[in-house]
């Protein structure tokens, strides 16, 4: 009786705030979880590419002990990685220099990156008033938001923000490129050791060395009969 009571005491501005927080709470834990997912499978199929790269030296017998494969896998393992960061990096620095380039010539040091709505990258994107007081509600002696706040600014395109355009969208996509990059780095790394240890790994596990002088007794009298 005591929850229902409060139920009913709760305002609809209460019962929506709740309804909002637990919602939030499930698409964050969802958001996650994808996330976690992607991680995990990109490092799987990235830490295979370890084997692909030492397994003909390996079969061979080029690589005879662990210090070899180790040494001979991080050289491989880090001219893999250079491989495939030179192009994010380039991204960057080039979306970089761009922005340079523009404040060089129009000398113009003041640009503002973050304006919403003329010479920024935020007029690509919705601006909501987080400044609204009437969006907060003390729940429990707590204020936190309660309400959807609404947009100073819609999405729109700007020709005076060209330079922002090109700087943000190649530290985006470069950036998360070069990401991917360092977890594959990593993936191949933890892959590298992992084979070392085992195929350079001696281990007695299930060994019994009773069990050969079986085999021999079974070898000796192998219709079993006993003499």
């Amino acid at each position: 009786m005591n929850y229902l009571n409060l139920l009913i005491a709760l305002t609809d501005r209460d019962k929506r705030f709740i309804l909002i927080f637990f919602l939030l709470i499930i698409v964050v834990i969802a958001f996650i979880a994808v996330c976690g997912a992607l991680v995990v499978r990109v490092m799987k199929y990235q830490s295979l590419r370890m084997d692909d790269l030492t397994h003909d030296v390996v079969i061979t017998n080029v690589i005879e002990n662990k210090k070899q494969f180790v040494a001979y896998a991080r050289i491989k393992n880090w001219r893999l990685f250079f491989l495939q960061s030179w192009k994010p990096l380039l991204i960057i620095l080039a979306s970089i220099l761009v922005l340079v380039l523009r404040n060089a010539i129009t000398r113009d040091w003041a640009y503002d990156l973050l304006d919403y709505n003329k010479t920024g990258f935020n007029t690509l994107f919705f601006i909501l008033d987080f400044d609204d007081p009437s969006i907060y509600h003390t729940f429990f002696g707590i204020t936190l938001i309660c309400d959807w706040p609404k947009a100073i600014s819609t999405p729109h395109f700007s020709i005076d923000a060209w330079a922002s355009y090109i700087f943000f969208f190649g530290l985006l996509i470069g950036g998360i490129w070069y990401l991917i990059s360092v977890q594959c780095v990593v993936a191949r790394t933890y892959r590298l050791h992992k084979l070392a240890h085992d195929m350079y790994h001696k281990s007695l596990d299930g060994y019994n060395k009773y069990d050969q002088y079986k085999n021999q007794a079974t070898q000796n009298n192998p219709s079993g009969e006993n003499k």
